[in-house]
C-alpha cells in the first residue's frame, strides 16, 4: 500500500479549474492510499487544516475499513510529510505493517501515488471549479468511484480495480423488473453421452443467537480482540441492539489503553494503560470496570444491563454509527492529553466524568450521555 499528500490549492488572485471559490485562501488537503496488488484507490479524508493528529486519525479510520474488508496490507510506502508523526506508525506498527519511508526527492520510489495525483487533477479538478470542502468531497467520491469500477488499467490487463459483472439489463414497461428472455442453449457439438455436473452443497447460513434478557453483549474491534487472543476468546453470533457495549482499543504515548461505549446511550468509559493480563478473563474485568463506572455516577448498577460475568458475551461489531461517535471520543480523550502534557499527567476520573456529559451525536442530533442514562431510570420509579 502507498500512501502520499495531495493539496488541491486556492490561490489570491484569479481562480483556475479545480480551485475553489471558499474564503481564507487556504488548500485542501486529501489521503490517498493505493493498494499496488490492485491498483484501488481510498481517500482517507479531506480538510483545510491538516495535522498530525488528523492524519493519525484518519490511518485509524482506514484500517478500521481494511478490516472490516478482510484486507491485511504488510507494507506502507510513504512520503516525507512532517505530518506523519510518530503516532501515525505506530498505529500501523501495531497491526504489523511495516512503514518504508521514501528516499529523498525520490518521486520515483512512490510511483504509483504520484501518478494517480496526476490523473485526477488531468482527468477530474482541472476541468472544474470547485466551490468548497462539500463540493471536493463529492467530486473526488464520484471520480474514485469511476477509477475503481470503471477506468481501465493497462498493468490489470484492460481491466478496473474492482472487477465487477456488469448490471443486469431491465426492460422498460410492463414486466420491467423481470430480466430479459435468455437465448435458447446452442446443442453440443461433443458426440458421446454427457457427464452430468457435480452437485455443489452449500451449508446455510448460521442463524443469530437468540440471547436472554438477562445477558449483555459485549461487541469488541478486532484491534482488541487480537490482543485477548482469538483463540481463547469464544464469540456469538448476535442481532444488534441498543443495550450492547462496543469495546476498542486505543494507542495513546505508545500505551494500550481501553475505551467502552454503550449504544443506546453513548455512556462511555475510559480506561488509561491497560496490559493483557489486567483483562483477563475479559468478561469479569468488563463487569468490574463498568459497575465503577455506574457507581461513581450515582447509578444503580442494574440500569444499563444486569452485568455478571456469567451472563456476558463477547461478539464482533456491527454498528458503524457507535465505531464512529467512538473515534470522535478518542480524538477527544487524545486532545485532552496533549493538553495536559501526557497520559500520566491527565486525570482519567475527571475526564470519564467530562465526557459523560459533553454532547455527541445521536439518532441525528446532539445529545449528553447521562442525560440519556436518567431518562431510561424515569419509566422504573
Amino acid at each position: 500500500m502507498c500512501g502520499r499528500t495531495a493539496c488541491t490549492d486556492r490561490g489570491g488572485g484569479g481562480r483556475k479549474p479545480g480551485q475553489s471559490t471558499s474564503p481564507h485562501g487556504a488548500g485542501a488537503s486529501r489521503r490517498p492510499y493505493i493498494e499496488l496488488a490492485t491498483r484501488r484507490v481510498r481517500v482517507a479524508g479531506i480538510t483545510t487544516n491538516p495535522d498530525g493528529r488528523w492524519v493519525t486519525q484518519q490511518a485509524r479510520n482506514l484500517l478500521m475499513q481494511l478490516e472490516d474488508e478482510g484486507i491485511h496490507p504488510r507494507f506502507l510506502i510513504r512520503d516525507r510529510d512532517s505530518k506523519f508523526s510518530l503516532d501515525f506508525e505506530e498505529v500501523f506498527r501495531s497491526e504489523r505493517i511495516t512503514v518504508i519511508k521514501a528516499p529523498v526527492r525520490a518521486p520515483k520510489a512512490r510511483a504509483h501515488a504520484e501518478r494517480w495525483v496526476g490523473t485526477v487533477r488531468r482527468e477530474c479538478l482541472d476541468r472544474l471549479l470547485i466551490l468548497g470542502r462539500r463540493h471536493l468531497e463529492h467530486v473526488l467520491a464520484a471520480y474514485v468511484a469511476h477509477y475503481n469500477e470503471h477506468r481501465p488499467h493497462r498493468a490489470l490487463e484492460q481491466r478496473p480495480p474492482l472487477n465487477l459483472p456488469p448490471p443486469l439489463r431491465r426492460r422498460p414497461g410492463r414486466g420491467g423488473d423481470r430480466p430479459p428472455p435468455r437465448s435458447p442453449p446452442r446443442p453440443s457439438r461433443r458426440a458421446g453421452p454427457r457427464v452430468q455436473a457435480r452437485r455443489v452443497v452449500r451449508r446455510p447460513r448460521r442463524p443469530f443467537a437468540r440471547l436472554g434478557s438477562r445477558q449483555v453483549v459485549v461487541r469488541c474491534t478486532g484491534k482488541l480482540l487480537n490482543l485477548l487472543g482469538k483463540r481463547s476468546v469464544r464469540l456469538v453470533e448476535a442481532l444488534p441492539s441498543s443495550d450492547d457495549w462496543y469495546a476498542n482499543l486505543l494507542w495513546l504515548d505508545r500505551r494500550k489503553c481501553l475505551l467502552i461505549t454503550h449504544a443506546g446511550t453513548l455512556f462511555s468509559l475510559f480506561v488509561a494503560d491497560i496490559r493483557v493480563d489486567d483483562l483477563r478473563p475479559f468478561e469479569r474485568r468488563v463487569v468490574d470496570l463498568l459497575t465503577g463506572a455506574l457507581l461513581d455516577e450515582g447509578l444503580p448498577d442494574d440500569v444499563l444491563g444486569r452485568f455478571e460475568s456469567s451472563h456476558v458475551r463477547l461478539a464482533k461489531t456491527m454498528s458503524r454509527h457507535v465505531l464512529g461517535v467512538m473515534n470522535q471520543i478518542a480524538l477527544e480523550i487524545g486532545w485532552h492529553v496533549d493538553q495536559a502534557g501526557g497520559l500520566w499527567d491527565v486525570d482519567v476520573d475527571e475526564l470519564n466524568r467530562h465526557l459523560r456529559r459533553s454532547l455527541h451525536t445521536k439518532d441525528g442530533d446532539y445529545r449528553i450521555p447521562l442525560e440519556l442514562v436518567h431518562q431510561r431510570l424515569q419509566p422504573s420509579r
